[in-house]
């Protein structure tokens, strides 16, 4: 490209010639360093997947996740996830929410796995604690408390430390209360 056509170009879409941009670039002060903030920006980081978007493949981050849209594939966060939206995959994160969806697959959380009254598992939960109204089809290995809200269905064995059933739950399967 000639000197004068890259005029041409800068000047239409910057408003600025090469030479105006050398002068400014000469006179412009420099930067003060900007200081390091000593919270991290992953945990504060959401990746969002918005609704009428399609995604496969794994999905690896440090921060949080929310899915609207349509995902297939695994998930791995040390975040927290919300799932708006059927899935077929696993998810390992350090806490997990489920609203008005369905998954086919396994659950890993560090910590709380929630389920409300429209969400469905079909797959193994494994959590630091759980809650549920909706639904799982597979087994649940939870290292503190398993709340059982009315209306929730498990099919398949639970393994807990404490377990609360509210009346209108069901259980079809196993108990095993593990000690503290």
């Amino acid at each position: 490209m000639t000197k004068q056509r890259m005029d041409n170009v800068m000047f239409s879409m910057f408003g600025v010639t090469a030479a105006e941009e050398e002068k400014v670039q000469k006179t412009a002060p420099k930067a003060e360093p900007v200081a390091q903030n000593n919270q991290s920006t992953a945990s504060q980081a959401v990746t969002y997947i918005a609704p009428n978007s399609v995604m496969e493949g794994t999905l690896r981050t440090e921060g949080n996740i929310e899915i609207a849209g349509s995902f297939k594939g695994d998930i791995i966060t040390k975040g927290h996830v919300v799932l708006r939206s059927n899935m077929e995959g696993n998810i390992t994160a350090g806490s997990l929410h489920l609203l008005g969806c369905s998954l086919v697959g396994n659950i890993t959380a560090a910590s709380l796995v929630q389920l409300d009254s429209k969400a469905t598992v079909n797959g193994n939960i494994a959590a630091g604690e759980l809650s549920s109204s909706g639904n799982v089809k597979g087994n649940l290995d939870v290292k503190g408390n398993t709340l059982l809200d009315k209306g929730a269905v498990v099919e398949g064995d639970i393994v807990t430390q404490t377990l609360t059933v509210i009346q209108g739950a069901a259980i079809t399967g196993g108990i095993k209360m593990n000690r503290a």
